[in-house]
């Protein structure tokens, strides 16, 4: 039976793709990685927030609907993406990406082609950092007509990244980041009373960018240690990273990247350390941009939420540990890399905790290089999703 239904459901999206209905001129569609989140989830926001839906019907494709029942706009409306039960995208989801105005999302996704004219399809993107294409990436195609990027500086380097060319890439910085500036969820109320629990007068969010995935495709795996983390080979060292924290009243936040497998530990044995993860920030209605924002200092590597970390004008420490077995597997952008990070470069524990103790003292030897670099990879504004609202004439 399911076999059947997959040969008559391909039959139809053909014979969609044919013959496709008009585009409607006031509609818009959005996709996204995780469902609802990220740049699409930001710009849609300001979108309903500044009344655009008035004039245009949005629609998110997700795969569970009935979970976004609570929203309720006026010409919003959330379908589903794939059937469950063959792994296909449905034949509505087609049908609203090819009949929209503008079609909207934030990562490689390779089923939505375009095949009739009026459309724009925009790629808001999902992180402009250091590290480029892994080596023996993928050779499909991701169709768009524009991808947003964070400054001038990435358009040659993302027109590469992205089978493209630089005048598809738009410097105009990614709508996410205006999170940087909200305070709509639990995140900073939640950060706050964590620092009241833990007795700590300064919270440091490490951010890894993912090492090992549940995906061979993507796994990097440059880390040999325990606990799947940079540097941090053991639990006896994360111990002595914890009694350092206690010591000088600072708790560390690590934040799981949703492609890495899970990390080997549990908040249950560490004082001042505290794990989380996506499905913790879904279930604390927490925006992690918010989370971000509400920390002192940030540990991170080649992930591009370090470089998003300059617009807050804090303490950075970047883990190094793996670079030369890093780029090996997934080059960077930039011959020197380490030219590009305005912090603490942390090759050794001691360079780790080193990093811990400036951040208990106040001490910030790195303010004019975070400004400089600031606008050079940020192009900084008040208000990124506007920028790209007023850009397209929304």
């Amino acid at each position: 039976m399911r076999k059947i239904f997959k040969k008559i459901l391909k039959r139809c999206v053909r014979k969609l793709y044919e013959n496709p209905p008009p585009v409607n001129e006031n509609q818009l569609v959005f996709l996204s990685s995780p469902d609802f989140a990220d740049n699409g989830r930001a710009f849609f926001e300001y979108l309903v927030e500044n009344g655009y839906n008035d004039r245009y019907k949005i629609y998110w494709l997700v795969d569970y609907p009935e979970r976004y029942k609570h929203i309720r706009c006026k010409n919003v409306k959330f379908i589903r993406r794939k059937h469950q039960d063959i792994e296909r995208i449905t034949y509505k989801a087609h049908k609203t990406v090819l009949t929209s105005r503008y079609v909207i999302f934030t990562h490689s996704i390779y089923w939505v082609r375009k095949v009739q004219e009026g459309q724009t399809y925009l790629n808001l993107w999902h992180g402009c950092g250091y590290k480029g294409q892994k080596a023996g990436g993928s050779d499909k195609i991701i169709y768009f007509d524009y991808a947003l990027v964070t400054s001038e500086m990435y358009r040659k380097h993302y027109a590469e990244f992205l089978n493209s060319t630089e005048d598809k890439m738009l410097p105009i910085g990614f709508p996410r980041l205006d999170w940087f500036y909200t305070d709509k969820t639990n995140a900073r109320r939640w950060i706050r009373e964590l620092k009241e629990g833990k007795k700590a007068d300064k919270a440091i969010i490490w951010m890894p960018t993912f090492r090992k995935s549940g995906s061979e495709r993507l796994s990097d795996d440059t880390v040999t240690g325990e606990l799947g983390l940079p540097l941090v080979n053991t639990v006896e060292e994360m111990k002595r990273i914890d009694e350092l924290c206690c010591r000088l009243n600072t708790v560390i936040i690590i934040k799981k990247h949703f492609l890495q497998v899970d990390y080997p530990l549990n908040n249950e044995d560490y004082r001042n350390i505290e794990i989380i993860d996506n499905e913790f920030i879904e279930d604390k209605n927490i925006n992690l941009y918010e989370l971000v924002a509400g920390s002192d200092a940030m540990i991170s590597d080649y992930s591009s939420i370090a470089a998003e970390y300059l617009l807050l004008d804090r303490p950075l420490a970047f883990v190094l540990d793996d670079l030369k077995t890093y780029e090996t597997v997934r080059p960077f952008f930039f011959d020197n890399p380490q030219d590009y990070m305005p912090g603490e470069h942390v090759f050794t524990m001691d360079d780790f905790e080193g990093f811990i103790v400036n951040v208990a003292e106040g001490k910030d030897e790195y303010g004019s290089r975070r400004a400089a670099m600031r606008e050079i990879m940020m192009n900084p504004c008040d208000c990124y999703s506007r920028r790209v609202a007023d850009y397209f004439n929304l």
